[in-house]
């Protein structure tokens, strides 16, 4: 025991820390094989199904929830009103913005023709000064 562990702590003074790790982990391993008798492991490297059958009894035993048809999506009706209501929205906006366009080009023709029916001299009599 005392020569891996003296070539432990020379690894480590070298700076070999990953190597030293691996070594003590297969030494472990190594270790803990040989402790199991043969038929143990064979009993264990075949697949899951001869490992524990007990299991798969009680498993066997409990109702297993089998759905009878699809299963409706309770996003599919938030996605459909997004899918409806945003371009919807857009067009409606596209729609008011021309609207207003259109209004505020009539009151700027019409101050403009106000401006100009104000400008010059006044020609009526009524609206001569009088003294």
């Amino acid at each position: 025991m005392a020569a891996p562990v003296r070539r432990m702590l020379v690894s480590v003074r070298r700076g070999r820390m990953w190597a030293v790790l691996v070594d003590s982990v297969k030494s472990q391993f190594s270790a803990f094989q040989s402790s199991i008798p043969h038929n143990a492991k064979q009993l264990h490297t075949h697949s899951r199904l001869w490992a524990k059958p007990e299991l798969q009894e009680q498993a066997s035993r409990t109702p297993e929830y089998i759905p009878q048809r699809k299963a409706k999506n309770p996003l599919k009706k938030v996605g459909l009103a997004w899918a409806i209501g945003f371009p919807s929205g857009i067009l409606l906006f596209l729609l008011a913005k021309r609207e207003v366009d259109k209004k505020r080009l009539d009151q700027l023709k019409v101050r403009q023709r106000m401006k100009e029916a104000n400008l010059g001299e006044y020609d009526r009599p009524r609206f001569n000064k009088t003294t």
